[in-house]
């Protein structure tokens, strides 16, 4: 079982500091970081005396700056701090390498308080012993370590460590994938728990995965605090979101890859949906930078790692093109309405060969059918004016073709609504292009916003005038799904027209990826609650 170790720096103000423990531990967590660095010693031993924390596991750590901590004082007076920990015997004590490799005074004081347990009890503290067990760490806050191998190497061969530890800044996800297949290749190596993080939100699923690769523990911040180091996800947020109590190695794991992508919120949409059914698999954001060549290089090392078991991915912007590009290289299918749009949103790797598919034109359809109340019949010859001329603006202008719709384009730059209609005009409905002053000279059905104006958090944009006119019966909709109102809707509802919001979009192209992730079909109750939810939780 892997822990997930709430990170809590200590200080002066005890009883705020006792609430903030057993709020973590009423959270989920199941052992806490005590963040020593900048507490007084009375203070510290309080918090270690209290016999509520003493009910808890306790991991207590004093970092100096220069290992990323925030201890001000000498080696010296760490030293002694440490040894006062130490004989009040916490569960574990976090030491780094190189001050136990360089300064002899450290191992000399604090060995004789540590508990060393058997390599055949070697288990992260399978059972709790009559000291504290030593963690030895190693940081890098620069990037990726050249020698991760030499690195836990030197780790390794302090004998007396009940736990190997080492984190370092992740550069890129690729150093995230590397931090996972660690695990395999050593713990069996060197027969200790590991914990292996790569820091920041480039590294952030070699957090919410290391259940999953069975590491010691992981650290997770508070619901509501920032955190002791980059990319730490909160405790409610591995334990709800990512099921890391219930991670196994045998679970596949899928995901949405983009740039940026923690705004996202199909892990909960989708996490939510696996839960309901069963279904063994994690769902987890991936950030990957722009770049067919970074876009390529990140899915070929994670379906060869180790253990991962990558099954299929969702794909935003700025992938989209690439996503189709990848799976034609690759010997995979497209659909020809996907071919036709230029770029895929969703790529299924559980397949030979795999696939990929554009399920936001569908999504899009729907979500007007539904709310819009408009079948797909009545989408002939109908007036729509499409605003943008990207990934999103192509799915939705193609499927409206494919409609018999009669489409305008409207675009900042006119050269891109231009190209863009070219590719589908004629094409069963007709689709022109227009400068963008022009919106709302002619009468028009349908009016989407395929731009991300008006997108959390700058929700005050707005894509269109705001002297723009609109009639009852016209359908508004924005792709646009955080805050669930946009500017654009409200603007739209009080003056008559249909609201159609972008979480039905969200929402009907993830039931396409679900089918094709789960082969069953999607719990959509489950999965518009999950997104109600967390749209509500951001405040929107």
């Amino acid at each position: 079982m892997t822990w997930i170790a709430a990170a809590v720096f200590i200080n002066d103000d005890v009883p705020a500091m006792l609430n903030l423990i057993q709020e973590c531990a009423v959270q989920g967590a199941d052992m806490i970081e005590l963040r020593c660095d900048t507490c007084s010693k009375q203070a510290m031993e309080t918090v270690l005396r209290d016999p509520a924390v003493r009910q808890l596991r306790l991991l207590v750590t004093i970092r100096p700056p220069w290992e990323g901590g925030r201890f001000a004082g000498s080696e010296s007076d760490r030293l002694e701090l440490m040894v006062a920990a130490c004989r009040l015997k916490p569960d574990f004590v976090d030491i780094e390498l190189e001050a136990w490799k360089n300064n002899p005074k450290f191992p000399q004081r604090l060995l004789p308080l540590l508990a060393r347990p058997s390599l055949e009890d070697a288990s992260a503290g399978a059972k709790r012993l009559p000291g504290p067990q030593l963690v030895i760490s190693s940081h890098d806050f620069s990037g990726r370590p050249p020698d991760l191998d030499g690195r836990f190497a030197a780790l390794a061969s302090v004998q007396e460590a009940a736990v190997l530890k080492l984190s370092y800044k992740a550069n890129n996800s690729l150093d995230a994938l590397e931090a996972l297949a660690l695990y395999p290749k050593l713990t069996e190596k060197y027969r200790r728990p590991l914990v292996v993080i790569a820091m920041g939100e480039d590294g952030q699923i070699s957090r919410f995965l290391s259940a999953k690769f069975g590491a010691a523990f992981t650290f997770a911040t508070p619901n509501h605090s920032a955190g002791t180091a980059p990319g730490q996800p909160r405790i409610g947020d591995l334990v709800n979101v990512y099921r890391f109590r219930q991670q196994a190695l045998h679970w596949g794991v899928y995901g949405v890859i983009g740039w940026p992508v923690a705004h996202s919120i199909s892990p909960i949409i989708h996490n939510a949906a696996f839960t309901h059914i069963g279904f063994d698999a994690v769902y987890v954001p991936m950030l990957v930078a722009p770049g067919y060549d970074n876009f390529a290089a990140f899915i070929d090392a994670a379906r060869k790692c180790p253990q991962l078991n990558l099954q299929g991915l969702s794909i935003t912007i700025p992938h989209k093109e690439n996503a189709l590009e990848y799976v034609r290289r690759n010997g995979g299918e497209i659909d020809p309405t996907s071919k036709a749009i230029g770029v895929v949103n969703t790529i299924f790797l559980n397949t030979n060969p795999i696939q990929g598919i554009n399920s936001d034109w569908t999504g899009a359809i729907k979500a007007m059918e539904i709310v819009g109340g408009i079948g797909k019949k009545e989408f002939k010859q109908r007036a729509a004016v499409v605003i943008g001329a990207g990934g999103a603006a192509r799915s939705i202008v193609a499927g409206l073709a494919s409609l018999d719709a009669n489409v305008t384009v409207f675009n900042r730059t006119l050269d891109r609504a231009k190209t863009l209609a070219q590719q589908f005009n004629g094409k069963t409905g007709r689709v022109q292009a227009a400068p963008f002053e022009q919106i709302g000279r002619e009468k028009f059905d349908l009016l989407i916003n395929c731009t991300s104006v008006g997108m959390y958090p700058d929700s005050s944009g707005l894509p269109i005038p705001e002297t723009l006119n609109f009639a009852p019966g016209q359908i508004v909709f924005d792709t646009v799904y955080n805050p669930r109102q946009t500017r654009l809707l409200k603007l739209a509802q009080s003056r008559g027209a249909i609201a159609v919001p972008g979480l039905e979009m969200l929402l009907h192209q993830a039931e396409v990826q679900f089918s094709g992730f789960a082969k069953t079909k999607a719990p959509m109750e489950i999965m518009h609650a999950a997104a109600e939810s967390a749209l509500a939780a951001m405040g929107q």
